[in-house]
């Protein structure tokens, strides 16, 4: 088994280094998709040389690599790619000049967990034959999540075999494990891998019973005779009605209506003067959250209730602490939407993200709220 177009045998340290470095923020997206454009180049060098020596002949001099063609592979200006190769640069990830190209393979401090996680039980150093099509795919692709999804495929689904040295196309992974290792939301994780299969770049799977996916995660297959534009239909409109349904001819004479001709209105003088009155917006729920649920006390409060029974938090001291925290971290950071904020803490269990501040702001309101009503304010011993 063979991969079409040939592969660029990357480890998981420069993955984790990769991403690692985005996650700290020392590099923006685009960076990493020069990267693997960088990648790339190296493996075009690469397979060119090793088809020289293949047929004989003598390899060319030394390898050029020029910016225009990290934008033909990139789709971005040469302006941006410069800053790009800057900021790679000063992350320590690669050194890039017209005659050289180095992608460092040794691991940077600070990311130990995620390599970790991309190594699994196995070494941190092997090599994973990933597609030259699929470096090119990443390199060209804006969206953050479908990237970072076909590289977690990539990395446990491609392997080469130590005895034979054939390549492995299949493996099994979880999406939730995808949106927890690569700090994605498990929706973007599910809508990427359906582009992926879209695509034809990954395979679906039809046999699997629920146990085993709740257990292990789906099992794929990356096709390795994958290229760019496959999987793609050019989409054409579909032919007209030969025949169309005739309109209802008009009416020949015209006929009176059955309607009353002199509508009575409603005098002014009976309508009674004031504002109107909002409609009761009901009690608070946790399936339709609102802004100001989050700045009310006992709205909070009955949130929480819900939230544990519905299994999203225990019911303890500390995390009705951390749950009045969150509302208050919500409603203090600058942001478009504070429920989404507060949802995305609370689901999970991000309390890191809350600061001492917050916390003494919670810890002072549910003191207030006990002081003036006990009983209002749950109290827990242990875990429910």
């Amino acid at each position: 088994m063979c991969i079409q177009g040939g592969y660029k045998t990357v480890t998981p340290v420069q993955i984790a280094n990769c991403f690692g470095a985005l996650n700290q923020d020392a590099i923006s997206y685009r960076a990493v998709r020069v990267y693997f454009a960088c990648l790339s180049l190296v493996a075009t060098r690469e397979a060119a040389k090793r088809d020289a020596v293949k047929k004989g002949r003598k390899p060319c001099g030394e390898a050029r690599y020029r910016v225009a063609e990290l934008c033909a592979v990139t789709g971005l200006k040469a302006q941006a790619v410069k800053r790009e190769l800057r900021s790679l640069k000063k992350a320590g990830l690669l050194s890039w000049s017209e005659k050289l190209l180095v992608v460092k393979c040794d691991s940077l401090p600070g990311n130990d967990g995620l390599l970790q996680s991309l190594s699994g039980q196995r070494s941190p150093l092997r090599p994973i034959p990933v597609p030259r099509a699929v470096l090119r795919f990443v390199a060209r692709s804006t969206k953050g999540a479908l990237g970072k999804t076909v590289m977690a495929y990539v990395v446990r689904g491609l392997s080469i075999d130590r005895k034979d040295a054939s390549l492995r196309s299949a493996g099994t992974v979880k999406a939730s494990w995808i949106a927890d290792v690569f700090r994605l939301s498990l929706r973007s994780v599910k809508g990427a891998r359906k582009e992926l299969i879209d695509c034809g770049l990954i395979t679906k799977d039809t046999g699997s019973f629920q146990r085993k996916l709740n257990r292990d995660g789906a099992y794929f297959q990356v096709n390795l005779a994958w290229h760019e534009g496959k999987g793609e239909t050019l989409k054409i409109s579909p032919r007209g009605l030969q025949k169309r349904p005739d309109f209802a001819p008009p009416y020949e004479y015209k006929k009176t209506s059955y309607e009353f001709k002199n509508q009575k209105t409603e005098s002014r003088a009976l309508r009674v003067p004031g504002v109107c009155k909002q409609k009761n917006r009901g009690e608070a729920t946790i399936r339709d959250i609102k802004a100001q649920d989050l700045k009310n006390f006992m709205s909070l409060k009955a949130l929480f209730f819900q939230a544990v029974r519905n299994n999203w938090v225990q019911g303890s001291e500390s995390n009705f602490l951390n749950w009045i925290a969150a509302a208050v971290r919500a409603n203090t950071v600058p942001a478009r939407d504070p429920v989404r904020v507060f949802v995305a803490i609370v689901r999970r269990s991000q309390w890191h993200l809350i600061t001492q501040a917050q916390e003494e702001r919670a810890r002072a309101a549910i003191r207030h709220s006990r002081e003036r009503d006990s009983e209002n304010v749950p109290r827990f011993r242990g875990n429910d």
